[in-house]
């Protein structure tokens, strides 16, 4: 068996791998998208090759995150693939091993991802300290089919009914008074990446504490504007020309919208915009002919917990249901740092891949 790093000629083989497993459509254009993050010179991505076909991948993403002391580097776990025919015959390991130490090598604190299959990424060294759950907002009757048995089993019929009342009164008006009350805020849609993304970044952690990905306008223009995928739609909010906040939001091809990310700056205003600024989405999204919106919600994080009181306040239902988070500390990691310790992470579906924006 050969493991080694991608070559260029690899990338259509390994690309048609990814949808045969999946059964997906992804283009070339979106495998380049995401993989094109170079870590030193190096595209950090291994090949598992049998015969000369490939039958096991694995890829780290290059994210820069930061905290109060300044920018981490980290990467994310992708395209974790082993053909069936080589289960059991330790490809998964084989192809982290190397991926590992050059990461290290080049300074990642920590890589991380979400996955299903979590038992192998402990049996290699990765800690689990969570899972994902959902914040969902049925908007119409259609929302349980569209979700499937996630939803559909997940929310009684009085409880969904409940949210879609809710969602009903939704209004203009209602985004009006928000805005009246948040202080003097007005929100504007973002047509590019904002300068000032990334001094926000580094205040909203300076407020709230913990790590979060660093959004600077160059990852804002990778990440939204540029995205082959899907492109999500920024709605900043603005204390007169001062950005203070932003909501990221999108709508797939089945009709589910999602919050796709969400930043406010600690003031005394923050419920308050931050409850405008959602407002203003579930409109947009149920106008757009969105049967039902989702959100993240992962941790106590103390912005993660008023996402939750203030989505919960405009109908949306918490559901425990998700995928496992995965996290290897690199061995000088120090274990007060915020990446060490899961409940300091503010996390969105902004660190998933891109695919619903």
């Amino acid at each position: 068996m050969l493991i080694e790093f991608l070559k260029d000629d690899d990338i259509e083989e390994c690309n048609d791998f990814h949808n045969r497993a999946y059964g997906s459509k992804r283009t070339l254009e979106q495998w380049h998208w995401q993989f094109n993050h170079l870590l030193m010179g190096k595209r950090p991505f291994i090949v598992a090759k049998e015969g000369g076909r490939v039958v096991g991948t694995q890829a780290l993403m290059p994210i820069t995150m930061l905290d109060a002391a300044g920018d981490i580097l980290t990467a994310k776990s992708e395209e974790t693939l082993v053909d069936s025919s080589m289960r059991g015959k330790g490809v998964f390991q084989k192809m982290y091993d190397p991926l590992t130490a050059y990461a290290l090598e080049q300074g990642v604190k920590v890589i991380w991802g979400f996955t299903p299959a979590n038992k192998a990424f402990e049996a290699i060294g990765f800690q689990v300290p969570g899972r994902t759950s959902q914040l969902v907002h049925p908007l119409s009757v259609r929302a349980a089919a569209a979700f499937g048995d996630s939803v559909g089993t997940g929310m009684r019929g009085a409880t969904m009914s409940a949210a879609i009342g809710v969602a009903s009164f939704v209004s203009a008006a209602l985004v009006a008074l928000a805005l009246d009350r948040s202080g003097g805020i007005r929100l504007e849609v973002l047509e590019q990446p904002p300068a000032e993304a990334g001094p926000l970044c580094r205040e909203f952690v300076r407020g709230w504490g913990g790590t979060t990905i660093l959004r600077d306008s160059a990852y804002l223009k990778w990440r939204y504007y540029d995205n082959p995928a899907v492109r999500a739609t920024l709605l900043g909010a603005y204390r007169g020309d001062t950005l203070v906040g932003w909501m990221a939001y999108s709508l797939d091809e089945s009709s589910i919208g999602y919050i796709v990310d969400t930043i406010v700056l600690r003031t005394e205003h923050a419920p308050q915009i931050l409850h405008a600024l959602m407002l203003q989405a579930v409109l947009i999204l149920r106008a757009a002919g969105a049967v039902a919106i989702r959100s993240w919600r992962l941790n106590a994080h103390p912005f993660d917990q008023l996402i939750s009181k203030v989505a919960r306040r405009l109908g949306f239902y918490l559901l425990r249901r998700g995928e496992p988070v995965v996290l290897y500390m690199a061995p000088d990691l120090d274990p007060a740092a915020s990446l060490a310790v899961w409940n300091d992470w503010f996390v969105t579906r902004a660190y998933t891949q891109g695919v619903v924006g």
